[in-house]
């Protein structure tokens, strides 16, 4: 994530030169980086005494995963349909954002679940939405790089990700 940021603002900003970043915004891409860093090295560590299976079996998260499965179908079906021709900047940004955050959680999730003893339906089902959530993840970066500013989208990504 900290990474993206750097590049988006190296690409976008003084390779391209698509974007101008202020003051304020390379500030704020310094601070997410250094925040990531930290949590990387200060977050929680791996519980081994935890059944991933099981938690994800619980109705809480199965309500959250299929919010995260209902917010990644709408709005990839309204990528899908186009978003370039709308007027509103903030219905676009918020567009893209529930579809870069959606996709990203959910492929994180399968990420880290794939590497668990699966029986043969948790592994197909895994690797659909592994496929599924990685294309739309890209799809939504191919349409924000035209669609959006970058120096007001990619910070907004980037917070609300890590949120």
């Amino acid at each position: 994530l900290a990474s993206q940021l750097f590049v988006n603002m190296l690409l976008y900003g003084w390779i391209l030169g698509i974007e101008s970043f202020t003051k304020c915004m390379k500030i704020g891409t310094n601070v997410i980086a250094i925040a990531v860093i930290l949590l990387i090295t200060l977050g929680p560590t791996v519980q081994d005494d935890q059944d991933i299976v099981t938690l994800m079996m619980r109705p809480v998260s199965l309500v959250w995963s299929g919010m995260l499965l209902l917010g990644m179908t709408v709005t990839a079906v309204i990528l899908a349909m186009g978003i370039s021709n709308w007027k509103s900047e903030g219905a676009k940004i918020a567009v893209l954002l529930v579809a870069r955050m959606t996709s990203f959680t959910i492929n994180l999730t399968v990420s880290k679940m794939m590497v668990l003893n699966l029986s043969t339906a948790e592994l197909v089902i895994s690797i659909v939405l592994k496929i599924v959530s990685g294309a739309v993840m890209t799809y939504a970066i191919v349409v924000q790089s035209t669609a959006v500013a970058q120096a007001t989208f990619v910070p907004l990504n980037a917070t609300t990700i890590m949120f």
